[in-house]
């Protein structure tokens, strides 16, 4: 196994990881308008790439439907587009401060575009998440479930798809693992 594929591994491992446990200490500790499931799905976008990407958010969602809920196996999609839209991203673009904040935005938006949907028909706007209950306190003054599920996923989203940007790329210029493989890939980039 040559050392581009162990690291490629090492990089995937980490995501899974990330995804699962941060998703779990956000429900752990009840921490409103965060999801935090798709740090990794970032991190082994902008270290890897899209297709990469894509793949820890797909394997993602299959590992927390299988632990958490069974619901999660229906948003692996929403997943899936984060991790191709991050790539394409990192790669055409340098991921910086500025970067991770607009990336941050736009897949926040995505995220809810498709997730509301999906939670309508499956259940009712509500997956039992930390959103949750400021739907319902939406709907308490009188917002249609629609409207309630928009609105509080897309603030949700916006807050933690930003939140998962920065940190990722706090590591990605803090830890030296990644900085490597950045730096190799920048390098890469500027000789084409």
């Amino acid at each position: 196994m040559n050392n581009n594929l162990k690291y490629n591994i090492v990089v995937v491992f980490i995501g899974l990881v990330s995804n699962f446990a941060f998703t779990y200490i956000v429900l752990l500790f009840d921490i409103p308008f965060l999801f935090m499931d798709s740090i990794g799905t970032i991190l082994s976008a902008v270290v890897l790439g899209p297709v990469y990407g894509a793949i820890v958010g797909i394997l993602s969602n299959l590992i927390l439907s299988f632990f958490l809920s069974h619901q999660h196996l229906y948003f692996a999609i929403i997943n899936a587009l984060i991790g191709l839209i991050v790539g394409f991203s990192a790669y055409k673009f340098r991921f910086n401060i500025i970067s991770a904040l607009v990336i941050g935005i736009v897949i926040g938006i995505i995220a809810t575009l498709i997730g509301t949907p999906i939670s309508i028909v499956l259940s009712n706007g509500f997956t039992g998440g930390t959103v949750d209950s400021f739907i319902t306190s939406l709907i308490e003054k009188g917002v249609n479930i629609v409207k309630a599920s928009f609105i509080a996923r897309v603030l949700a989203n916006i807050i933690d798809k930003v939140l998962s940007c920065l940190i990722v790329y706090i590591a990605v210029n803090k830890i030296i693992f990644f900085q490597k493989y950045i730096l190799t890939a920048n390098n890469e980039k500027r000789e084409e």
